[in-house]
């Protein structure tokens, strides 16, 4: 699926990822710019999200309910966005009929989007 607001930051999907280039996504201080690093954050772990669900073959609607981000420093090159869920999750729910319930109950840091220099 094509996220028209991904396009205009010129996120790109790739490796697993989120690339957000600081040429399109850069503040007036030459850093890369918050909000796209949030946005590149929650796009990861929606795709992550759309993975599982594939995997375990279920049908519905993905919805990004809440997200929270820290910034811990400045990012002055392009940024990479990662996301995962721990694996003690997936080791308390394995079983497709416990999925809807565990991704309920996600909290940080159990589901994690990380944004790295590049």
């Amino acid at each position: 699926m094509i996220i028209p607001a991904a396009e205009n930051l010129h996120l790109l999907e790739e490796n697993g990822g989120v690339h957000i280039p600081l040429e399109y996504n850069s503040n007036d201080k030459g850093t890369l710019f918050a909000g796209s690093i949030y946005a590149g954050a929650v796009m990861a772990g929606y795709r992550l999200a759309e993975e599982i669900v594939t995997s375990l073959n279920l049908t519905g609607s993905i919805v990004a309910k809440e997200a929270r981000i820290r910034y811990f420093k400045q990012i002055v090159t392009d940024g990479f966005a990662v996301a995962s869920v721990s694996a003690l999750i997936i080791h308390h729910f394995p079983s497709c009929a416990s999925f809807p319930n565990m991704m309920r109950s996600l909290r940080p840091p159990e589901w994690s989007p990380w944004v790295t220099e590049r």
